[in-house]
């Protein structure tokens, strides 16, 4: 409770128990069957002693009004806030993933030495037996496969003419 709804409810409670004594008066009276004191305290005592609770209690339910209606306010205010910051959150991270992906794929072309379907064609060309068509490492980096393979290449090529040699003597 806030320190206003305490003090109504203060209130409220000092208001009963006022009117506690003119509820036992009237209990005296109904049990009485006296319908003439029971209209004369109606009339006069009853109303005054049950109307100040009413007010307090009116009181105190308008100020909890004004008090959720002031809660529901700042809690629009709390999620507006919520939905941009997590709206900002989720463009951090959407960017952050662009420049990790963006990392992440420069470094496997970088090991690759070229694209990778340019790399797998390579592959096939060789395993085929085409040695002629030289390989273009000028953009590969050392150690990348497409140097691997340029390497290979010329192994395999310095290997078939030393067995072209070879044959050839042999004939």
């Amino acid at each position: 409770l806030t320190d206003e709804e305490k003090s109504l409810a203060d209130a409220a409670e000092a208001a009963m128990h006022n009117a506690d004594g003119q509820i036992r008066q009237l209990r005296q009276i109904v049990q009485g069957h006296d319908q003439t004191a029971l209209q004369q305290f109606v009339d006069k005592s009853l109303y005054p002693a049950i109307d100040p609770i009413s007010s307090r209690i009116d009181a105190l339910i308008d100020l909890q009004l004004r008090v959720a209606a002031e809660n529901f306010a700042k809690s629009r205010q709390q999620a507006r806030e919520f939905s941009i910051l997590s709206l900002l959150l989720m463009f951090g991270g959407i960017v952050a993933g662009a420049v990790v992906a963006t990392i992440i794929i420069r470094r496997l072309l970088a090991e690759l030495g070229g694209e990778p379907r340019d790399v797998v064609a390579l592959a096939s060309r060789i395993a085929q037996g085409n040695l002629a068509e030289r390989l273009h490492t000028e953009h590969a980096s050392q150690g990348s496969i497409v140097t691997s393979m340029a390497h290979m290449q010329a192994e395999l090529i310095r290997l078939v003419r030393h067995i072209d040699s070879i044959t050839g003597k042999l004939t």
